[in-house]
């Protein structure tokens, strides 16, 4: 079995990508950043998407219960991200 530097190097552009993907998410649904701060990583979101597209489905034809489980990962990921709720008090404090 050998390693091939530049498959590695793809590899590891795409799992950059991915990291890159949640964090932009992150910021696009965060309540703290502007209106355009958060158009702005929509779109970037949407760009990096399409780029990960073909190696999710990739992914998915060699290892289906790993993509699902990563595909749950990510969901529960951006669950956790999103701001509490506001009570009623506060919204009316």
């Amino acid at each position: 079995m050998t390693v091939d530097p530049d498959h590695l190097g793809h590899s590891g552009g795409t799992l950059a990508d991915a990291g890159r993907l949640l964090e932009r998410v992150a910021h696009a649904i965060g309540p703290a950043s502007p209106t355009l701060g958060r158009l702005a990583a929509a779109i970037s979101v949407v760009r990096l998407g399409a780029r990960l597209l073909p190696a999710g489905g990739r992914f998915f034809k060699r290892h289906p219960v790993g993509s699902v489980l990563v595909v749950a990962g990510m969901l529960g990921a951006v669950y956790l991200l999103r701001p509490p709720p506001l009570s009623p008090r506060q919204r009316l404090g």
